[in-house]
């Protein structure tokens, strides 16, 4: 499999991760309540483990292809379907937002919760998601402008669209250019340059992929 987890997962109904998110909650503000706001996240999901049941901490989620393996962990992971992600941050913003539903996408979870625990009151908000990984897997290419003919382009097409079948659309961006960095040559390869005004290097690949980005959370 692409994609694979230590542990079984299930997708959670609206309300059960209501409930469920309710009583996780009701525990992450009484700790911060008694620990305050300084210390280091991982304590805060140390206590909430030793205190609510059924946590699993940094839980890893394993992307393949080919040669090419990521590894990312899922903050926490409650009654095997919860996730909550922590921050420690002066205030939410886009990018943790995205993060989550990026875990929700690889995990194929549908509801996330999102926590900040540094401002003096707990600042949290649901990252939700309709997508499964069955819908993310089916795609279209639209290749009406696509050049062929500029050299290199049609091994980026090859290796991009062989990602997207493994892994689906929605993920986010860094993942599918590490990927195609990986099987293009790697950071240390002397990219060449194309006719079109862009060079297939690192960073340019990673700028390219923009039309790959993931759908809104609701």
């Amino acid at each position: 499999m692409p994609i694979t987890m230590s542990t079984s997962v299930r997708r959670l109904s609206q309300s059960e991760f209501g409930e469920l998110a309710y009583q996780v909650m009701k525990c992450v503000f009484e700790i911060h309540d008694e620990l305050g706001r300084l210390f280091n996240e991982q304590l805060y999901k140390c206590e909430l483990a030793y205190r609510y049941p059924g946590v699993q901490r940094e839980v890893p989620i394993d992307v393949w292809h080919g040669s090419f393996a990521k590894t990312y962990h899922l903050d926490v992971l409650v009654a095997d379907g919860g996730l909550f992600e922590f921050k420690m941050a002066e205030t939410l913003v886009p990018k943790h937002r995205a993060q989550t539903l990026n875990y929700l996408y690889l995990a194929d979870l549908s509801h996330g919760k999102l926590v900040n625990l540094r401002p003096e009151q707990v600042e949290h908000e649901f990252v939700n998601t309709t997508w499964t990984r069955e819908e993310r897997l089916r795609f279209e290419l639209v290749l009406d402008r696509w050049q062929d003919t500029v050299p290199g382009a049609s091994g980026f097409r090859e290796v991009l669209t062989a990602l997207l079948h493994d892994w689906g659309t929605g993920l986010e961006l860094p993942l599918y250019g590490d990927g195609l960095i990986h099987f293009l040559g790697g950071e240390g390869r002397s990219w060449p340059r194309w006719k079109y005004g862009c060079a297939i290097a690192p960073s340019v690949i990673r700028k390219c992929l923009w039309p790959l980005r993931a759908p809104r959370s609701s």
